[in-house]
């Protein structure tokens, strides 16, 4: 990031428009750091918005490689939000943050999205370029498009209506702003059918690539996480029932509490040299013998992970633990089974 005042603010004073607005010109507030104050970006905005007939006035709170965390605790930001005046509040992100700790992210904005509504404004996201020299930003990008996200569409307001492959994912976004008692059915490993869950859903977190969601099921008395790839069907919210917000930093919490749980599970596996096993599945070894060619992985979630490791075949074997090593065998016999039987397991 190119280096920016440590405090920077744009002179302008703002016009009484959002709640208090009159007729006039286009008030924007931006909050960021250097990636908006560097070259001026409001300024620019707002030439090009002259360009097209549109006159604006802006704002600027600024402070280099500050996060919008570290606004909302300074107090200026939030304040000038609370006085009321403009059309838009453009929000920018710390850049790196969105990719390290989405969870964090969307604390972040829902934060400041609550009180850019009450003060009868618009939220808007300004979304920074991934770093040249970041290959991890670059690969979370495009993580972000196997899932069916495209990160160049403009995101305006708190949560994106993002396309993603589970059916479950909308209607639980929609669940959570409402606080809305929600019922599915939902297919655990083991189980002969799915079965049907109440939960008051707290957050939807995204780790390991995959989507979970951490709720209090209401049949069991007790928290639990599911992942959103074994919801079948519907999500159907519950005429009536709704439940109080959950405490600040759940999604942190979670996403620690998952972290735990893959550390605490490790695989020892025997990998083909040169097969694709090698290269996808090295690359996230904790441990390597490259005498035995033998890697260490850790991993979340058992039944996950045994689907991954069966679809690599003869290129991987799984030295322990046993559990692990039996769950892929049984799914590569379901698959010689089906071969045998015509394609029908």
């Amino acid at each position: 990031m190119v280096p920016a005042p440590t405090d920077a603010h744009s002179p302008e004073q703002p016009v009484a428009t959002g709640k208090n607005k009159a007729s006039g010109p286009l008030n924007v507030l931006f909050i960021g750091n250097s990636f908006t104050a560097r070259n001026d970006l409001p300024a620019l905005v707002a030439a090009l918005a002259a360009a097209a007939g549109t006159t604006m006035s802006h704002r600027l709170i600024s402070a280099g490689g500050a996060s919008l965390r570290m606004h909302w605790n300074k107090g200026e930001a939030p304040k000038a939000i609370r006085e009321g005046g403009y059309d838009y509040v453009v929000l920018q992100e710390q850049s790196t943050l969105p990719i390290k700790n989405a969870a964090r992210f969307h604390e972040n904005v829902r934060l400041f999205d609550e009180e850019i509504k009450a003060a009868g404004s618009k939220t808007v996201l300004y979304m920074t370029w991934a770093r040249r020299h970041a290959p991890d930003s670059q690969r979370a990008l495009t993580k972000l498009r196997s899932l069916g996200i495209e990160p160049r569409e403009p995101v305006i307001g708190y949560a994106p209506r993002l396309r993603v492959r589970d059916a479950a994912f909308e209607p639980l976004r929609q669940a959570l702003d409402r606080r809305q008692v929600v019922r599915f059915r939902y297919f655990k490993p083991g189980e002969a059918a799915p079965r049907e869950r109440t939960v008051n859903p707290l957050a939807v977190v995204l780790h390991e690539g995959r989507w979970h969601l951490h709720a209090f099921d209401r049949d069991a008395q007790g928290p639990r996480t599911f992942l959103l790839s074994r919801i079948v069907g519907a999500v159907q919210p519950v005429p009536g029932l709704t439940f109080d917000a959950p405490p600040p930093g759940i999604q942190d919490r979670i996403l620690a509490e998952l972290d735990e749980l893959r550390l605490q599970n490790a695989a020892d596996l025997a990998v083909t040299a040169g097969s694709d096993a090698e290269v996808r599945l090295g690359k996230r070894a904790v441990l390597r013998d490259e005498d035995a060619g033998v890697i260490r992985l850790h991993y979340t979630d058992a039944a996950v992970f045994a689907d991954e490791l069966a679809a690599y075949g003869p290129e991987v074997r799984v030295m322990g633990p046993a559990s692990l090593r039996e769950a892929v065998r049984t799914r590569l016999e379901a698959v010689v089974a089906a071969h045998r039987n015509g394609g029908v397991a």
